[in-house]
């Protein structure tokens, strides 16, 4: 657009935004406001965002999951040792033997759908999508004809 246009364009609305005064809101509208506002302010202070909490409770919250993280950690790197739990474990790792061969077969395919359009060359993949962007069309208009005839006012 013309640069100039813009400008004056810009001055004339800032004139009347500034000829319309000052506007103030209706009194329930503030009454409202400060009330929720009064409302937030006096919320205890677990029903506050973690950063509005007291810093004792805050470093003593962080201190606990810090503690839960270590431990769970800790705990996880000596589940391997119990001879108990390899039944289990040979069971979990069967389940999750069963998704990699799940993972392995998408991937073998998609590779193998790549390989088919490299294959194919550029021609072909550009008439094959133009041929498809025309089908959409096409679909899209006879939905439209279809549509305006089935509710078209008689």
């Amino acid at each position: 657009m013309n640069a100039d246009y813009e400008k004056q364009l810009e001055a004339g609305i800032r004139r009347e935004l500034e000829a319309l005064g000052e506007l103030e809101a209706p009194p329930e509208i503030a009454r409202r406001v400060m009330r929720v506002i009064g409302q937030r302010a006096a919320a205890p202070w677990y029903h506050r965002a973690w950063q509005a909490w007291p810093l004792g409770l805050q470093a003593g919250s962080l201190a606990g999951l810090v503690a839960v993280f270590v431990l769970l950690c800790f705990g996880a790197a000596q589940l391997a040792r119990f001879a108990t739990l390899t039944p289990a474990a040979h069971e979990v790792s069967g389940w999750f033997s069963l998704a990699n061969a799940a993972w392995r077969a998408v991937t073998t395919l998609t590779n193998a759908v790549g390989l088919a359009f490299q294959s194919l060359g550029p021609t072909v993949l550009i008439g094959g999508a133009i041929l498809l962007l025309f089908c959409y069309a096409t679909c899209l208009g006879l939905g439209t004809i279809y549509w305006r005839l089935a509710y078209a006012r008689r």
